[in-house]
């Protein structure tokens, strides 16, 4: 992972993570063994501003298709903005050390016929504040890019803002 920098037309720096994160071009993704305490919370702060705004991925807020059951998942959905729509079962945190020894943890919701997974360097930075167990039981919408992982679909988590109680 590096963090890319360049000059504008005015020879003013540029952090290019956050540019591209700013206009909602694309979804951090952190490593909390690579995460830099100057550069992470800009990454975090422009990747809420093209939500608050609707700027790129978030302009499909409103349109994004509402995927309710397995049988309406099709193979031309994966990759694809979506939102995945059931009742969270489980939450559940999983612990493991790389096979560097490093620490590292993930949660699980478990929406019986999808997944949401949450990686630790998107819950330290996103998620401190949010009680991801307090979803358990209820109806919530997911919005991400749909992958289908052993024909289950999921997705990838980035940040609460993703996340709609029904």
């Amino acid at each position: 992972m590096a963090y890319v920098f360049g000059k504008d037309e005015n020879g003013d720096l540029i952090f290019y993570e956050k540019a591209v994160l700013k206009e909602g071009l694309a979804r951090p993704l952190i490593y909390l063994d690579n995460d830099d305490e100057e550069l992470t919370p800009k990454i975090v702060k422009a990747y809420n501003y093209a939500f608050e705004n609707k700027k790129g991925i978030f302009s499909k807020w409103n349109t994004a298709k509402v995927i309710k059951n397995r049988n309406e998942v099709i193979n031309s959905l994966e990759g694809k903005i979506v939102f995945l729509e059931g009742e969270v079962k489980d939450v559940e945190k999983y612990e493991y050390y790389s096979k560097e020894g490093d620490y590292h943890y993930y949660y699980n919701v478990d929406c019986i016929w999808f997944n949401i997974t949450i990686r630790d360097g998107g819950y330290e930075y996103f998620f401190k504040n949010f009680d991801i167990y307090s979803l358990k039981g209820k109806n919530v919408k997911f919005y991400g890019e749909l992958w289908l992982e052993n024909e289950k679909p999921k997705i990838l988590l980035r940040s609460p803002n993703e996340i709609v109680v029904n």
